[in-house]
C-alpha cells in the first residue's frame, strides 16, 4: 500500500477506509499483494457499482414486487442510451428475486420475469420469449391463441409479479401492425395478472408508446440520464476506484482525470467501466501501478461517436 495511507476498517461495512480518500473491500486490499495475473483477473470480473440513481430506480422496481394487485398497476417505462446501465440494472432487480421454491407445494415462483424483445417483433414471438424464459415445455407450432393462453397460465402459476420485456426498441424493426400486435399483448398481459409491467429500452422506445395513447399513459418514463460533472459522478469514481486492485491510488476523482474520462465515455457509465477497466490493465502490465491522464493517453481507445463515425465511413467505402 502507499506510503502515507493510514487504512483502517470500518467494521460495519467491511470496507478499508483510507485516509487520503480511496476506499478498498477487503477482497481488493486482499489483492494488492497478489500475482499481476490474479489482479488482471480480477479486473476483467463483472460486478455491481451502485450508485444514487440506481438505488433510486431499484427501489422503484422492488416497490412493484410488493405492490399489491390492480387493475391499474404502477408500470415503467425504462429508457437509457446504449451502454448507460438500464441491463446492469435490470439484472440486479432479478438477481434481488431469484425463483424460490414452496416448500408447502412444492411449486417454483417466480416473482420476476425478465424477457427480451424479439429482433423480429410479433405477438407469437414475444409468447414464445416467455415461455422460453419460463423453460416451458411448448409446441413451437401452436396458434398465438394457444400460446396465449399458455402464457397467462404459467405466469399466473409461478406468482408472477412483476414481467420486464427489455430491448422493446426492437419493436420498431417491424411493421405498424407488428407493434400495434406486441402492445396489444402486453396491455392484455398487464390487465389480466394485474401485476405491473416494465417495458425497457433505448430512445426510441418511446416512439413506440405514442402509437397507442393509452399505453403511453400507463408507463411513464424513468430515464437513466448520461453522467455529467459532479459529485455523483465523484461518488461512481471513487466506488469503482475501489474495486481496481492497483498498488497505487489513482484519484480519479478529481478534476482532471475526471473530466477526460467522462470525455472518453461521453456519459456513459458501461464505456466509463470499459475504459478504466482497460486503463488498469495497463496499469498492471506496465507497472505504472496506478491511472493517470499520461496512461489514459497511450490508450487504443476512441469513444461511441468516433466508434460510430469510422464505422459509418467504412460502411461508405471511405
Amino acid at each position: 500500500m502507499c506510503a502515507g495511507i493510514t487504512p483502517g476498517y470500518d467494521d460495519a461495512t467491511g470496507v478499508l477506509q483510507v485516509t487520503q480518500g480511496r476506499k478498498l473491500s477487503r477482497e481488493t486490499e486482499a489483492l494488492l499483494s497478489a500475482s499481476n495475473e490474479a489482479r488482471l483477473e480480477a479486473i476483467g470480473e463483472d460486478y455491481w457499482i451502485t450508485y444514487t440513481l440506481a438505488q433510486q430506480t431499484l427501489l422503484r422496481l422492488s416497490g412493484m414486487v410488493t405492490a399489491p394487485d390492480s387493475g391499474r398497476p404502477a408500470n415503467m417505462l425504462l429508457i437509457a442510451r446504449t451502454n448507460n446501465g438500464k441491463s446492469s440494472i435490470l439484472r440486479r432487480f432479478a438477481e434481488k428475486h431469484t425463483p424460490a421454491l414452496d416448500a408447502s407445494g412444492g411449486v417454483v415462483t417466480r416473482p420476476v420475469v425478465s424477457v427480451e424483445m424479439p429482433p423480429v417483433p410479433g405477438e407469437e414471438r414475444l409468447y414464445t420469449s416467455v415461455l422460453e424464459s419460463l423453460g416451458a415445455v411448448f409446441k413451437p407450432r401452436d396458434t398465438v391463441d394457444v400460446k396465449r393462453t399458455q402464457v397467462l397460465r404459467l405466469l399466473q402459476g409461478v406468482g408472477c409479479r412483476v414481467l420486464v420485456v427489455d430491448e422493446v426498441n426492437n419493436a420498431l424493426s417491424g411493421t405498424p401492425r407488428q407493434q400495434q400486435q406486441v402492445l396489444n399483448a402486453i396491455k392484455h398481459i398487464g390487465n389480466t395478472l394485474k401485476r405491473p409491467v416494465v417495458l425497457s429500452g433505448i430512445e426510441t422506445t418511446a416512439a413506440i408508446l405514442r402509437q397507442d395513447p393509452q399505453m403511453q399513459n400507463r408507463f411513464p418514463p424513468h430515464e437513466l440520464p448520461l453522467w455529467q460533472e459532479g459529485p455523483d459522478l465523484q461518488r461512481l469514481l471513487m466506488s469503482i476506484e475501489g474495486r481496481l486492485p492497483l498498488r497505487e491510488e489513482s484519484r480519479l476523482h478529481q478534476k482532471e482525470l475526471l473530466t477526460l474520462l467522462l470525455g472518453m465515455s461521453e456519459g456513459m457509465i458501461g464505456e466509463l467501466v470499459t475504459v478504466l477497466r482497460r486503463a488498469a490493465t495497463m496499469a498492471v502490465v506496465s507497472g505504472d501501478e496506478r491511472i493517470t491522464p499520461e496512461l489514459l493517453s497511450r490508450l487504443d481507445w476512441q469513444s461511441p461517436s468516433q466508434r460510430n463515425a469510422r464505422a459509418g465511413a467504412i460502411g461508405m467505402g471511405l
